[in-house]
């Protein structure tokens, strides 16, 4: 598919870029940083090695932090190359991956797996955070808040002293097994067997309308800024305006981001804000300041219109997710309940090569006041657990009951500078990290 993909978690124009040739000067820089004219000679290891290299010192954001001089035959391959080109500082998401695995995730909401998404809570224990419907992993009967012991053999002890997370659920091919150590709800502990397939996800998870007080408010659990969620979203935007939704709770606490025309969409339909107005822009690399240029809003029948919406967020709230945040607040009051984001306000363009994709940072995004750098997180007005004993969507999970609590008082229910638990995370990553469940 040839079109221009704006991803934020990733924030990506796609492009194609062929093995053999390219033409074209890198030193005029007449280009822009999403239409690049060269390319690979030859689709050998050397051979996308140099074109890695040549692109970091080019169009990368931090350009300027990429060695001037590096061998890259010294390299086994332009994945191995481009972990070392990093700036490790602040960059955590530049990634490499197959055009098949990045096509099948962002256009069709595909992934190879298990189907489900896990993470540590205050106590320390990993627990399954949500499951994919029809997946192995909701076939064998997993659910939220099942702790894991173990995974092929290994404790949870063992894959975190040995950094296994990348490769413990082995290759990321249909049929190969997985076997889990599970505790249930109940006590009862379970040896599960799982095969992988084709996992096709829901990003939009759940919806649900609560009677707060006299108001309707809509609630939404959105995990995934990809193509299919474009329908999703507006299917449940229009079932919440036939409702008379007067408030809305955005669920992004597991959402890592995605494409741009999404997150666009999204506040959109939230907040009704006109076309005319900016809702980001990219700013890029000082070579191609010339080309910094803005989103904006998007009319939509199905907006709500809305004057203040209440997100819920974590550390795994991401990109995408947090410039749904960041573009509405000069428009709308936004109020973050829950942790601080996870801290990404840049994006990228994706670059194919050979049977591959690269994506590396390529831009910074602010709001229409300018507002950005939050790389420390966008923190939580309302601090809140994630508890992940409760089904999503049950008014007594903890964050979903500070956001009714909000609503119904105009107020947080505690201090907003209250400390909550420390909770360990799982950094998976480059593209694994994008999909965010195994």
């Amino acid at each position: 598919m040839r079109r221009e993909l704006i991803l934020l978690g990733a924030v990506a124009g796609f492009f194609l870029v062929s093995c053999g040739g390219g033409g074209g000067s890198s030193d005029s820089y007449s280009y822009a940083p999403w239409n690049i004219p060269y390319a690979p000679e030859s689709c050998s290891v050397e051979d996308q090695n140099r074109f890695v290299y040549r692109l970091m010192k080019d169009v990368y954001y931090w350009y300027d932090k990429v060695p001037d001089s590096v061998d890259v035959t010294t390299f086994n391959s332009p994945e191995e190359l481009l972990d070392s080109l990093r700036y490790s500082q602040l960059d955590k998401w530049s990634y490499i991956t197959t055009k098949e695995a990045y096509d099948s995730w962002y256009e069709e909401g595909k992934y190879v797996g298990v189907g489900f998404g896990v993470g540590y809570d205050e106590n320390g224990n990993l627990r399954i955070r949500y499951v994919y419907a029809n997946s192995p992993a909701d076939k064998a009967g997993l659910k939220r808040g099942d702790i894991i012991l173990a995974i092929n053999g290994k404790t949870i002890e063992e894959i975190e002293q040995n950094n296994l997370w990348s490769t413990i659920f082995g290759e990321n091919e249909v049929g190969v097994k997985v076997s889990l150590k599970v505790q249930k709800a109940t006590g009862e502990i379970e040896e599960i067997q799982l095969t992988k397939d084709v996992v096709t996800i829901q990003p939009v998870y759940l919806t649900k309308v609560l009677n707060v007080g006299n108001k309707k408010v809509g609630y939404i659990v959105f995990l995934k800024f990809i193509e299919p969620a474009y329908d999703a979203l507006k299917s449940a935007f229009q079932e919440f305006k036939s409702e008379g939704v007067e408030e809305l709770i955005l669920d992004l606490r597991y959402n890592g981001g995605g494409l741009g025309s999404i997150a666009r969409e999204l506040a959109s339909l939230i907040s009704g804000v006109s076309e005319d107005n900016i809702f980001f822009t990219h700013y890029h690399n000082d070579k191609y300041s010339n080309y910094n240029w803005s989103y904006k809003f998007e009319n939509m029948e199905e907006s709500l219109h809305l004057s203040r919406v209440i997100v819920l967020t974590s550390s795994s709230t991401c990109s995408a997710s947090e410039s749904v945040i960041n573009g509405l607040k000069p428009y709308v009051k936004v109020i973050t309940v829950g942790s601080a984001t996870c801290g990404k306000p840049v994006g990228m363009y994706s670059y194919e090569f050979c049977d591959k994709v690269i994506d590396p940072i390529t831009f910074e995004t602010k709001n229409a006041q300018g507002e950005g750098e939050y790389f420390d997180g966008i923190p939580a007005t309302c601090p809140a657990i994630d508890n992940l004993t409760v089904e999503l969507g049950n008014e007594t999970e903890d964050m979903l009951k500070e956001a009714i609590y909000y609503i119904e008082n105009d107020k947080c229910s505690q201090l907003p500078k209250a400390v909550l638990p420390t909770v360990k995370e799982i950094n998976l990553p480059g593209f694994y990290g994008e999909i965010g469940a195994f």
